[in-house]
């Protein structure tokens, strides 16, 4: 079964609150979005292949003057929007080496060489400016921003190179705007978002109903009260210790400490009751008030229960989206 359909169906079969589900992260309309961004690049002439020989001269590099120094590279960016903090701008900033307009590095295959040649002719260089001053245009590979560096002027790129041999030579650098993957990243930032929003909203709520809870509890028990308050404290307190030792959400011991998945706290919250029902707990609660409160206690359990398994669906749907196209090329979520 394909995740969209698995992912779905766990929204609608958990029984999740509606705001619940309209807050889930968008699986299929991120998919969409990344078949746009597929088909955005192919465009460009970007296919697997050409990414992965751009991506693999640039293994050894780790700023823009070693990507320079070299016949040919690339460099994927997530800059902040300048008209929008909360969003990310994408762009794909190209390295190409020219000679009369022809890409000179040796080593290229000729899909990798059409792609240099074609952004290479679409940019329009500014022989005025410099590599760090150039800026991304919007829209189309044809109004994307590019600079020209001497050849001459980087470091040798060693005897008996391409570049050596044709020289004079222009290094163009040309940035290239990735208008459906910026779309993706709005997509991903603003759902991401409204989900933690979500998650604040409920933790507060939860917070609040915790410390209604204990007040209750508190002025049910009260010595003052009576005797069967006084044996109701009893049982409150036999009720804390076996929730503590049942560890639902959260193991302190050494062998399994650490937060717990929804399954396993669905396996000690299971444990926890049957604790309470084989000792006879409830029925020794004296005050209906008291049953009552317990009744609230497993209630606030339940929900937390289900507050963790739309956090582990939705992480879920964040991770398949953003590790399923790594695996088809080497351009981070394209």
């Amino acid at each position: 079964m394909k995740f969209a359909q698995e992912f779905r169906k766990s929204l609608q079969r958990e029984g999740f609150p509606q705001r619940w589900v309209e807050s889930a992260i968008p699986y299929g309309q991120l998919k969409k979005c990344i078949k746009k961004v597929t088909n955005e690049l192919k465009e460009l002439g970007l296919d697997r292949e050409v990414l992965a020989q751009l991506a693999s001269s640039q293994k050894d590099s780790s700023d823009s003057s070693s990507a320079l120094s070299g016949d040919v590279g690339f460099r994927y960016n997530l800059n902040e929007d300048t008209t929008d903090s909360r969003h990310v701008r994408p762009s794909l900033t190209v390295f190409v080496h020219l000679s009369e307009g022809v890409a000179v590095d040796a080593y290229l295959t000729p899909a990798t060489r059409r792609f240099l040649e074609k952004i290479a002719s679409k940019a329009s260089p500014d022989r005025g400016s410099s590599p760090d001053s150039s800026r991304p245009g919007t829209g189309s590979p044809s109004t994307a921003a590019s600079s020209c560096v001497p050849a001459e002027s980087l470091p040798s790129p060693g005897p008996g190179s391409a570049a050596e041999l044709a020289r004079p030579s222009l290094v163009q650098r040309v940035e290239v705007p990735l208008v459906f993957d910026g779309e993706f990243f709005n997509i991903l930032q603003t759902d991401v978002s409204n989900l933690d929003t979500l998650q604040g909203e409920e933790q507060k709520r939860l917070q609040e109903e915790v410390r209604n809870l204990g007040r209750e509890v508190t002025k049910i028990t009260a010595p003052s009260k009576g005797r069967k308050s006084r044996r109701d404290l009893e049982k409150w307190r036999e009720i804390f210790e076996l929730y503590l030792d049942a560890r639902v959400f959260f193991s302190t011991r050494e062998s399994d400490h650490g937060p717990r998945t929804s399954a396993q706290a669905l396996e000690q919250l299971k444990w926890f009751q049957d604790q309470v029902l084989q000792r006879n707990i409830l029925q020794d609660l004296r005050l209906e008030a008291s049953r009552q409160a317990f009744s609230r206690f497993l209630n606030m359990n339940a929900v937390l229960l289900q507050n963790l398994k739309f956090q582990e669906i939705n992480s879920k749907a964040v991770t398949k989206i953003l590790k399923s196209p790594s695996r088809a090329n080497p351009l981070p979520f394209a």
